[in-house]
């Protein structure tokens, strides 16, 4: 997954300049039926089961984390596409912190999109 803009300069800020960044409490896993870019985060999946679901890490190692349980998501009703997924700071609305341009993953109604424990992966670079 590659550093949202909002991240880079939040953390730059709070890194050089003494600004204050409060991490969130909790992160959530986002998926979008557009890609994704540093800047703008794409057209987010609506309705048909889906919702951004909680996602939590490992602590950090050799510059590097990765997710400490299965996240997963369900379709009902109709079938969605996702072409991007990103960690965001809110379970709706807020910030992007990481974005990742997926291999188009096709959810059919009535299955689930499984990313399993260690299947993300966040490094700083």
């Amino acid at each position: 997954m590659s550093t949202s803009q909002y991240l880079e300069n939040a953390l730059l800020n709070a890194t050089l300049n003494n600004t204050t960044y409060t991490s969130p409490a909790t992160v959530y896993l986002a998926l979008y039926s557009t890609t994704s870019n540093a800047t703008t985060a794409g057209t987010e999946i609506v309705g048909n089961g889906y919702s951004r679901q909680s996602v939590a890490f490992s602590t950090a190692t050799t510059g590097s984390v990765t997710n400490t349980g299965n996240v997963t998501f369900t379709a009902t009703g109709n079938s969605w596409t996702a072409l991007s997924s990103a960690i965001v700071d809110a379970s709706s609305g807020g910030n992007v912190l990481y974005f990742y341009n997926n291999v188009p993953r096709l959810v059919a109604a009535g299955s689930t999109l499984v990313y399993p424990a260690g299947s993300i992966t966040l490094s700083m670079s």
